[in-house]
């Protein structure tokens, strides 16, 4: 059911697995802290802020990992050039 959450009191997130929403999670939740000059630790302790810290990081890698490999892609397909200003002429990136 859409919306189960809201008319059963379904857990939103059953099935989901944790690494899916948990980082992103944890970075709406330490730039909401920010605002209020606070850090994570603060909230949830040292134990759980460093847990959600390196599970941000981990996702920060993935998506860099990821990000490269779209970009080495697009280059070796030609769909990326790069104008150059010395000799005005594309090539690719």
């Amino acid at each position: 059911m859409r919306n189960g959450e809201l008319h059963s009191g379904e857990n939103p997130f059953d099935g989901v697995a944790v690494s899916a929403w948990h980082p992103k999670f944890y970075k709406a939740v330490e730039i909401l802290l920010a605002s209020m000059s606070m850090e994570l630790n603060e909230l949830i302790g040292e134990t759980e802020a460093a847990t959600a810290k390196n599970s941000l990081q981990r996702r920060l890698i993935r998506k860099q990992k990821l990000y490269k490999a779209m970009l080495m892609h697009t280059n070796r397909c030609g769909w990326l050039r790069v104008k150059t200003s010395a000799t005005n002429s594309t090539s690719p990136l």
